[in-house]
């Protein structure tokens, strides 16, 4: 197997993960935090695609986020610098969700471009070395991707676990 193919494989499985536990939900149990300094649903959906399309898109890609490029900012009534990222308590308490069918919207419409990146790199351009400050520095453009990949599926687990406590196990 290819590493591109490997890639595309992994997205797609953390991409099924965070998509079946949102089937069904109401807009009242993804904007439903379980305690004061908790993150709801909806807002992880956010903080999970916004990292992605940042990273993808303007780290990897030296492009317009598609949250700036479509705007997608003023249909979240939000600032075009948004980036679902480091809130304080307060400024978490204050986060109004935005409609889940927007939140998915947005999140697919990332994930296409995700795909559609890596369908369209070579072997040369996933061993391309990207800077990725502060944490990692210069790594390669396939392991960027990969922490992609895990920072999904990560968020998968909380959105799953939410869902648990609203609704039980098989709920």
């Amino acid at each position: 197997m290819e590493s591109k193919d490997l890639i595309l494989s992994a997205i797609e499985r953390a991409t099924r993960a965070i998509n079946r536990p949102l089937e069904g939900l109401t807009q009242a149990e993804i904007a439903w935090r379980p305690g004061p300094e908790a993150n709801s649903i909806g807002f992880i959906l956010l903080h999970t695609a916004r990292t992605e399309d940042n990273f993808i898109n303007v780290r990897l890609r030296g492009k317009t986020s598609i949250w700036e490029a479509q705007e997608w900012f003023k249909k979240f009534d939000m600032g075009p610098n948004e980036t679902g990222s480091g809130y304080t308590r307060e400024r978490l308490m204050a986060f109004k969700c935005p409609d889940m069918e927007d939140l998915k919207a947005y999140w697919e419409e990332v994930h296409r471009e995700t795909v559609q990146f890596i369908k369209d790199a070579s072997p040369s351009d996933l061993d391309r070395p990207a800077n990725v400050p502060p944490t990692w520095g210069e790594i390669p453009v396939a392991s960027a991707v990969l922490y992609i990949v895990l920072h999904a599926a990560q968020h998968a687990g909380e959105i799953s676990y939410i869902r648990g406590l609203q609704r039980g196990l098989n709920g």
